[in-house]
């Protein structure tokens, strides 16, 4: 991505993804906690909640037009498919130019969430020269580590059956590979 004036082109981003309950929060403190690294607390949700959502809308309409020989539906009616990259690599240079303002003597962009284990081509595609740290934690304790949270503070997104759990690892671990 050209980043142009938008204070981003000299960083290096790196993205922590993996399984949930598999480390990627204790390792992005860790990492962020160097003076050459600017990053959030927070998961900051860009790529599972905006960006992919969108891309995937994209493509679905892409494909009807290409099944019903050229007719153009939605946003293919009045964008091409490199004014729609273009807006979404608006949207991530001014989303991430905020999170650089917190530190812009740092040298690298560090961003996690472990539902971006799910993004990694898409992240790819808006973000070349990304780099990504994928932590696989042993599954046995990520199922048991999520059944525990399921009882409590995660009981609105964590699975609590051991055959769930399991399959939530298994499920993230596949897709960062």
């Amino acid at each position: 991505i050209e980043f142009g004036d938008l204070m981003i082109p000299d960083k290096q981003f790196v993205f922590v993804i993996g399984a949930p309950r598999s480390g990627t929060t204790w390792l992005q403190a860790m990492v962020a906690s160097h003076p050459s690294v600017c990053s959030t607390i927070d998961e900051l949700k860009l790529f599972d909640f905006f960006t992919a959502p969108l891309e995937e809308g994209w493509q679905y309409l892409l494909s009807l037009q290409k099944s019903t020989g050229g007719g153009r539906y939605g946003l293919t009616a009045i964008w091409t498919d490199s004014e729609f990259y273009e807006f979404l690599n608006d949207f991530v240079r001014r989303f991430y130019s905020r999170v650089v303002s917190m530190n812009p003597e740092a040298t690298v962009l560090l961003d996690k969430t472990p539902a971006y284990s799910k993004c990694v081509e898409h992240i790819n595609r808006l973000i070349p020269t990304a780099k990504f740290v994928h932590i696989i934690r042993d599954g046995r304790d990520v199922t048991a580590s999520l059944m525990a949270a399921s009882r409590g503070w995660g009981r609105s997104w964590a699975p609590g059956e051991v055959e769930a759990a399991a399959s939530t690892w298994q499920t993230f671990v596949i897709a960062a590979q």
